[in-house]
């Protein structure tokens, strides 16, 4: 463990890095939603909606043409959700867009569409593509929400059931219509969606990181011109400042410089995040605190990897410290030393099944089939007379059963 002066030497230094002024200065930098006082969740809707709107506009001065929109499909007809192989029209859309030649015809691009008392869609876009003599027209139908869930109207019907129903399904007239739904979703929760959230499952569900890294970004490198550069630029920036959702907390995407500077960030003071992340917990002045920067603690510790060196020691029920002789545990032993201690001073109390329930990693020689993959003289552990368990070499701090089994026994572990 680091001395005092170590510590304030880290400090000093992490005052003075390179990376550690531009992150602050990155984030002290206001959008210009902040700027004009916008910066509530609940009003930020449609500023986003219209800028997204004026971003895939090709009549505006960004210059960009189509090239938002072509990126904008590429995104839809790759994504998980777009269940359309079995529609040979769909399947030869999403072929057009897959080979890249075809042109783009904005037909149409309306914003707060009032759809007869079916509610209000966010964005609407009519398009034509065309690929050598074949052509299809395609409606974007997108719902934005950042705020809340779908609303039901008076008859309990869910706002993106009303919209696939008032623009007819899949195909209405000449129109192919794709249905979006874009919310604030971190990309870890997005990975782990089977469907949609909406109510409708028609609906292609997408997250605003993947229109940073699949649209903004791009065409962001497209733009020449230094002023709307900078628009794009804050919009991104507005993008990674923390807010509050009906969700919690989020941040709602995050750029590809920023991503750059927070990894050297995290992997240049690691080593002083995790230590600050600890004092911080081992001051919490309340449970619920406590609980909260431990697990920050296991998440932090487990992404650095530090771990796999990390040497402890415990204090058993009686108030005595084992400390392997000053060198320490690892994770591996000291939770073996933890049960021999344990057997030790309980003979004949715990049986293998009691012990197994909250110590899933431990077999028992003799008994379990795959016992002898673990048996190492380290990990052997004397239940009885009669009865020997091993453990397996893969333990984890991130499993929270065995930390609770350990509290209680009555033990208690701390880092060297």
């Amino acid at each position: 463990m680091e001395t005092k002066e170590e510590i304030q030497a880290r400090i000093e230094e992490f005052n003075n890095d390179y990376i550690v002024k531009k992150i602050g200065k990155h984030y002290n930098t206001k959008s210009f939603f902040e700027i004009f006082g916008i910066e509530n969740v609940q009003n930020l809707e449609d500023p986003y909606s219209r800028f997204i709107a004026w971003f895939l506009d090709p009549k505006e001065g960004h210059s960009l043409g189509n090239f938002s929109f072509e990126k904008l499909l590429e995104l839809l007809t790759t994504n998980k959700f777009f269940n359309k192989s079995n529609d040979t029209e769909f399947s030869e859309i999403a072929q057009f867009i897959a080979d890249g030649k075809y042109e783009i015809d904005v037909l149409k691009q309306i914003r707060e569409v009032d759809l007869q008392g079916n509610g209000r869609l966010d964005i609407l876009f009519e398009l034509e593509i065309k690929c050598g003599e074949k052509s299809k027209k395609i409606r974007i139908i997108l719902e934005n929400k950042l705020a809340s869930d779908e609303n039901l109207n008076n008859k309990g019907k869910p706002q993106t059931t009303r919209y696939f129903e008032h623009f007819g399904g899949l195909k209405n007239g000449d129109y192919h219509n794709l249905y979006v739904y874009l919310k604030p979703l971190s990309s870890f929760a997005y990975e782990k969606l089977e469907e949609p959230e909406c109510e409708c499952k028609e609906f292609i569900q997408i997250n605003y990181q993947m229109l940073v890294e699949e649209v903004f970004e791009p065409a962001l490198e497209k733009i020449t011109d230094d002023y709307y550069r900078n628009i794009v630029k804050m919009f991104i920036i507005s993008l990674g400042k923390l807010k509050t959702t009906y969700n919690g907390d989020i941040i709602m995407a995050i750029g590809k410089e920023e991503q750059e500077l927070l990894t050297k960030f995290w992997k240049d003071n690691e080593d002083l995040i995790v230590a600050a992340i600890r004092a911080k917990g081992e001051t919490a002045t309340t449970e619920e605190e406590r609980k909260s920067f431990e697990d920050l603690l296991v998440a932090a510790t487990n992404v650095s990897g530090k771990n796999k060196n990390q040497k402890w020691k415990f204090t058993n029920n009686n108030g005595e410290t084992f400390d392997d002789d000053g060198s320490g545990f690892t994770l591996q032993k000291l939770i073996c030393e933890i049960l021999r201690d344990l057997i030790k001073n309980n003979p004949n109390k715990y049986s293998y099944e009691d012990l197994r329930k909250k110590f899933e990693h431990i077999r028992m020689v003799g008994k379990d089939a795959n016992a002898s993959n673990f048996q190492n003289p380290l990990y052997q552990i004397k239940l009885s007379e009669t009865e020997t368990i091993v453990s397996a070499a893969n333990w984890s701090f991130n499993d929270k059963k065995w930390q609770c089994a350990i509290k209680e026994f009555g033990y208690k572990i701390e880092t060297m």
